[in-house]
């Protein structure tokens, strides 16, 4: 899709757009030489793997980032950890051990930024990188179907039938206006049939998914700078004695003791509880995307929930009368299928023998069957995939790795011996912390504040309030988030100096709190306990 981008231009926002719709002759021309351009560049093929079905009025903008999603996504993250492993393996190769980068200032941009800039171009230009290689085969109309000759453009949509029959699976790029379309209600009645088998094959990427992701990177990849220079502070030789000083203060006036393990344990919680003032920082930016995601989920849930077909819009009235007229065969056809198969079928289609109408049919199918597939693959609006958590703490995934290899940026031989391990053992319990923090602690922060400002928005209808009372919120959160990563640091260096029973049981048993955290966060309703709640606007 290189350089197809003109074809997205302001005119022609419709099936049977024109070309005279547009501003200028420039214009004009520029438009009709990048649709012929498009058009001669097409490919003959039987099949074809995606068809994908938009609003044609969206800023094109927004279509470029959910195609930049759904085609690169997978390739971004794998070529960013490729090329992290790749850097650190010569790194430690030129180092020539596993601890000859301590202290190394270079960890940082090479294991950190790099990989990081390496993710936005194979996200942006993925498919261009590739040559396609490893792209589906797509098929978009404006592209597909030649946009300055009326009559092949009319041949080609009587044959829409066809090219979506012939095609794998459907990505619907959701906007506000995707459901009051015509022709999109059309494309997704005709694609699926009403068969579940293939209702299962409509990939949803809504517009707002890619932002608010993207927004989410960044922010983490801000506040992990942040927090590298707050580490940098807190291994100074003159910080350290001062945080050891302040533990044996506390220890000996509040508990009375002056324990080398409770020294240590208190000591590297209270280091990690002070590193989250890096995610203060970026809190509001965080909460402002997570209000946005949560407006336009819940605005796409309830379109669907309260979806009719007969409010939608058409240019023109004899196209609505063919819409409506291609639905109705659809369901005929469908309910011969059911009745030579002898099959269940979808709940839509068994109404029909309630003598409903086709319109009502179709209604019942889009706020059914079709919403539970969106609700199964995206959730709901308080629900985050933990792999797309995942993703977005990307950036904090490579500061593990940062973090490991130069030993909080300090000599890995002299933190080993400050905390009376073998340096073998220092690093493996510090491997050890970042890969249960990566994948148990980090990712539920997300989620977690997707429901508290679900409350918080049923509770207040104004935006100031609700972003001030998420920006507590998140701050609340932040602090949690970075109290249980302490305590995991601080129940593994303890650990693993002792080797006592009371210390690694309670480190097993608070690793059993973690899964079972993990697993709460991220458990996914069944269907029949499912609600959208009030968005409160």
């Amino acid at each position: 899709m290189s350089g197809c981008g003109a074809v997205f231009g302001r005119g022609m926002t419709g099936t049977v757009g024109s070309l005279d719709d547009l501003e200028s002759d420039v214009t004009r021309a520029q438009a009709l030489e990048a649709c012929a351009s498009a058009f001669r560049e097409r490919q003959k093929v039987r099949q074809v793997d995606v068809f994908i079905s938009h609003n044609w009025g969206a800023r094109r903008w927004v279509k470029f980032l959910a195609m930049c999603f759904f085609l690169n996504l997978g390739m971004a993250v794998k070529a960013t950890l490729a090329s992290a492993l790749l850097v650190a393996g010569c790194m430690l190769l030129a180092a020539g051990s596993v601890t000859g980068l301590g202290g190394d200032p270079r960890v940082m941009p090479l294991l950190g930024y790099l990989p990081m800039s390496i993710f936005f171009l194979v996200f942006f230009f993925g498919q261009a990188m590739t040559g396609g290689r490893w792209s589906p085969t797509l098929w978009l109309d404006k592209l597909c179907v030649l946009q300055t000759d009326e009559c092949m453009k009319a041949k080609a949509i009587s044959a829409f039938p066809v090219f979506l029959a012939h095609s794998n699976q459907m990505l619907v790029l959701w906007d506000d206006d995707y459901f009051e379309r015509m022709w999109c209600n059309l494309e997704l009645a005709t694609f699926t049939g009403f068969s579940a088998q293939r209702t299962q094959k409509v990939e949803f990427v809504p517009m707002w998914l890619a932002p608010w992701l993207l927004a989410f990177i960044l922010t983490d990849l801000v506040s992990v700078s942040m927090l590298r220079v707050i580490s940098n502070i807190i291994s100074e030789p003159s910080v350290v004695s001062e945080g050891f000083a302040a533990c044996d203060y506390l220890l000996m006036h509040t508990l009375g003791t002056d324990s080398t393990e409770a020294r240590f344990f208190l000591y590297y919680v209270l280091i990690c509880v002070v590193s989250c003032v890096s995610y203060y920082l970026t809190a509001i930016p965080a909460v402002v995307a997570v209000l946005s995601k949560m407006r336009k989920h819940s605005f796409m849930l309830e379109q669907m929930a309260d979806f009719d077909i007969r409010a939608a819009k058409c240019a023109l009235e004899s196209d609505r009368r063919l819409v409506e007229k291609r639905i109705g065969e659809l369901l005929a056809r469908r309910k011969a299928a059911m009745t030579e198969n002898g099959s269940a079928g979808l709940n839509t289609c068994l109404m029909m023998d309630q003598n409903m109408e086709p319109l009502d049919c179709f209604n019942a199918y889009v706020r059914g069957p079709l919403k539970q597939a969106v609700l199964a693959k995206i959730g709901d609006r308080m629900h985050v995939p933990y792999h797309l958590c995942l993703v977005a703490s990307l950036p904090m995934a490579l500061f593990s790795l940062v973090d490991l290899l130069s030993c909080s940026d300090v000599s890995c031989q002299m933190q080993a011996r400050e905390l009376d391990l073998s340096v073998q053992g220092y690093m493996g319990g510090l491997a050890s912390f970042w890969l249960l923090n990566d994948l148990m602690i980090y990712p539920i922060a997300q989620p977690i504040l997707f429901r508290v400002l679900s409350h918080v928005c049923c509770a207040w209808e104004r935006l100031s309030a609700r972003i001030a009372l998420g920006l507590l919120a998140a701050i609340i959160l932040y602090t949690y988030i970075f109290l249980c990563s302490g305590l995991l640091l601080a129940l593994i260096v303890v650990s693993s100096q002792t080797l006592g029973s009371c210390w690694l049981s309670a480190l097993l048993l608070f690793i059993l709190f973690l899964v079972c955290q993990l697993w709460v966060t991220f458990r996914v309703p069944s269907p029949a306990n499912r609600q959208v709640p009030p968005d409160g606007d």
